[in-house]
């Protein structure tokens, strides 16, 4: 009944008024109205898919590593872009989304980030967007911290993210969501697929100087989404840094190429 009334109430309004949108004050007043639960269990309104494992592991990486630029590829709604002001090294970070209403509702709710010079948010093909960010920093002193998460809508641009990286020559780390781990049924984690193509180690095959560490635990340790995730490290202290990972992190070795 409920969602009966529901899809006739939309029916009606959108009919009135297509372009219909709720501004600040009934946005708020509607939402004091709503149990938190029903809204909180979405996956798309939580940093990193609301998965608090990938969250530590990222903090203590960026503990460890001390990046001083942060770069994400799939911006979507700057759920997880929020995350990086948290890393006290950074000086900066770029945010790439290619969906322009996607990167219009990031734009808004980063306004005050993207002000104050903290944040640069980019309208773009990710492809080649991380290569002319890369382009304009110092491959001896930056260090470079990567979320990528842009692929979507059947294209997967992983592969030329990470080639930027590897030709950028600097010290980095990547951290890859919805990546296939390996093992049976990928021990739990859900991960994407895309014309045939999955988000896996075999989009790297032709790659080589980087290593790439996956969960050491089933999905049942993590929570929201659940999703998989590879951390993938490279530059001349990767051998030190994935050390460091290995002891302090909940987190294996699975290749170093």
């Amino acid at each position: 009944m409920y969602n009966k009334v529901k899809a006739l109430f939309k029916r009606v309004v959108y009919r009135l008024n297509p372009d219909i949108k709720f501004g600040s004050f009934w946005s708020e007043f509607w939402l004091k109205h709503v149990e938190p639960i029903s809204i909180f269990g979405h996956w798309f309104i939580l940093p990193f898919n609301g998965q608090a494992r990938r969250l530590f592991c990222f903090s203590v990486i960026s503990f460890l590593f001390k990046p001083t630029i942060g770069i994400e590829t799939g911006t979507y709604y700057g759920t997880s872009t929020y995350l990086f002001r948290g890393i006290p090294t950074l000086r900066k970070t770029y945010s790439i989304e290619s969906n322009s209403a996607f990167f219009k509702v990031s734009l808004a709710r980063l306004e005050r980030q993207v002000t104050d010079g903290n944040l640069t948010l980019i309208n773009g093909d990710s492809k080649l967007e991380i290569a002319n960010i890369l382009a304009g920093l110092d491959p001896e002193t930056d260090r470079v911290i990567a979320y990528l998460d842009a692929h979507w809508e059947g294209d997967i641009p992983t592969t030329k993210e990470v080639m930027a990286l590897l030709d950028w020559r600097g010290n980095w780390v990547a951290i890859i969501d919805d990546f296939e781990i390996p093992g049976p049924e990928g021990f739990g984690y859900g991960y994407d697929s895309y014309n045939g193509k999955t988000v896996n180690t075999e989009i790297f095959n032709d790659l080589k100087d980087f290593s790439i560490l996956i969960p050491a635990d089933g999905a049942l340790m993590e929570t929201g989404a659940r999703r998989g995730t590879a951390y993938l490290v490279g530059g001349k202290a990767r051998q030190d840094l994935v050390k460091l990972i290995e002891v302090n992190l909940p987190l294996k070795l699975l290749q170093s190429r």
